[in-house]
């Protein structure tokens, strides 16, 4: 019964014109008939599924195909056929493989690279609050400072301005 929703399915996306879906029903229904040891009409899906995409350029479904074919064949003991499939999909599934790990790679590194040029943000606003601080600190002792030498110099000239008054009235 999941065979004839697959087929239905299929249909229905052939007629869309959806391409993508339309392989991704072809692979289903290939691992299906593989799982049943139904390996001629796997190879017949497998095949459709590997002419779908190189029309549309996908290596995943090429590489898909590839495994399914490969299988399909092994299990029919046509091991000329294996070998040539197995020539075909093991190197386009290293280099998917490279290709997603290369991905995943500079992934991180971006990832990596916005995290650490956060973290240089935040040491530098924290350098420029502490700088901000000591500043403010130093501004407040040196108007303090002022402001103790400005009264300490009013003191001295009043105390002078009483000593000679007080002088000028003895003489």
């Amino acid at each position: 019964q999941a065979e004839q929703y697959a087929k239905e399915a299929m249909a229905t996306y052939e007629k869309m014109g959806s391409q993508y879906k339309y392989a991704q029903i072809l692979a289903i229904l290939a691992e299906m008939e593989l799982a049943q040891e139904h390996n001629e009409k796997a190879i017949q899906y497998a095949q459709e599924l590997l002419d779908v995409a190189e029309k549309m350029g996908v290596r995943q479904f090429k590489r898909d195909a590839y495994k399914y074919l490969m299988t399909a064949y092994g299990g029919m003991q046509n091991f000329s056929a294996y070998y040539d499939y197995a020539e075909k999909y093991i190197p386009l599934r290293d280099s998917i493989i490279n290709e997603d790990v290369l991905e995943e790679v500079n992934r991180l590194k971006v990832e990596y690279g916005a995290e650490r040029q956060a973290k240089e943000n935040e040491l530098l606003k924290q350098r420029e609050e502490i700088l901000q601080l000591e500043l403010t600190r130093k501004n407040w002792w040196i108007s303090l400072s002022i402001a103790l030498s400005v009264v300490l110099i009013m003191l001295v000239s009043f105390y002078y301005r009483n000593r000679k008054l007080k002088q000028e009235r003895e003489t």
